[in-house]
């Protein structure tokens, strides 16, 4: 018996910087899956570099990533026993990635391996100040699709999580909701992480997800996700459309201020981050944030305890680069005596 199959993406995360001299702090307006929208400059990172011959990065640093890839590990270093499904290469990076990933004890007999489609890649530029944006290339992620989900391993897990929608160009129309319609049906716990917001996001793929919340247990949108799908201004007002919609719970990260419970009937909670040191990378963070909030849950917590021990193990993540510092569940339950 499994307790917990991870469905998205996976690719080899580049990661560049800190980038000096390159200050992207203000705002700027655009429109997003139609609707208008402030963002950061540093989202607009490939315009702000046009015209520049070349800018220094400080430091680089090359390992396995992609939203369901960092879910699938982070929730093996927690104890969470995990398979995935995901597209890979067969290529060195696709095998970096599974040899990972078998380290952790993630089952990963769903791995498709492509022969003529490399690995996906995503390039990760870190500001001086923390910012970052990155330039995706999908690679096999976009051979991903639902047919690669099997019956037989929903019939033996607890719990389902598909991540990253909008950066699996194979998953699409009403294939989200079926896939997830189909997890829930063979009676499993079901979790939907939307994951980051590309600038050619349509109107399509954003009634993708809304379609799908109906079979949805558990949202984990960021705030800026959030805001983005739902179309409204705050958090709150967000999570409240998508209760409409039909989701059972939504759990909208906010980052170092750690998270908003918002349930059908009741007054939405929110839950305190938590700070540990100096923050070093918010890299993988979310995606560690919902391993560890989805295997307490899986040990019977309630939500606001299961909220409280994914802040304190998505604080301990950003303490390192990459994945060095994911951590273990009593590493996260020492934090919390404290």
């Amino acid at each position: 018996m499994l307790d917990l199959v991870v469905m998205g993406d996976a690719q080899i995360d580049i990661a560049l910087g800190p980038v000096s001299g390159l200050k992207l702090d203000g705002q700027i307006r655009t429109r997003i899956g139609g609707q208008p929208r402030t963002i950061p400059q540093v989202e607009l990172l490939a315009g702000r570099l046009a015209g520049r011959r070349m800018i220094l990065a400080q430091r680089l640093d090359r390992c396995p990533g992609g939203s369901a890839d960092n879910l699938a590990f982070a929730s093996g270093r927690l104890g969470t026993r995990s398979s995935i499904i995901c597209s890979l290469g067969d290529d060195e990076d696709g095998m970096a990635i599974l040899n990972a990933l078998k380290q952790v004890g993630v089952d990963t007999t769903g791995v498709k391996i492509n022969g003529d489609i490399p690995t996906g890649v995503s390039v990760l530029v870190r500001t001086e100040s923390g910012q970052r944006s990155s330039i995706f290339f999908p690679g096999a992620n976009a051979r991903l699709s639902p047919d690669d989900l099997p019956d037989d391993i929903l019939e033996k897990t607890r719990a389902f999580c598909f991540m990253n929608f909008f950066m699996l160009t194979g998953i699409g129309g009403n294939a989200l909701a079926e896939i997830l319609g189909r997890a829930k049906d063979k009676g499993a716990m079901t979790f939907l992480d939307p994951g980051p917001i590309p600038f050619s996001t349509t109107d399509g793929e954003i009634r993708s997800i809304l379609r799908a919340l109906a079979s949805v247990d558990y949202f984990l949108p960021t705030e800026d996700e959030a805001q983005i799908i739902s179309g409204r201004s705050d958090s709150e007002s967000s999570a409240e459309f998508f209760l409409e919609q039909g989701v059972a719970s939504v759990i909208v990260k906010l980052g170092e201020q750690g998270c908003l419970i918002a349930q059908k009937g009741k007054a939405p909670v929110n839950v305190k981050g938590i700070k540990i040191g100096t923050m070093v990378d918010t890299t993988g963070a979310g995606d560690v944030f919902a391993a560890a909030f989805i295997s307490r849950l899986l040990r019977g917590e309630g939500l606001i305890p299961a909220a409280e021990f994914a802040n304190a193990a998505a604080a301990i993540a950003c303490t390192g680069r990459g994945r060095e510092t994911f951590p273990t569940s009593e590493e996260t339950l020492e934090i919390l005596k404290r």
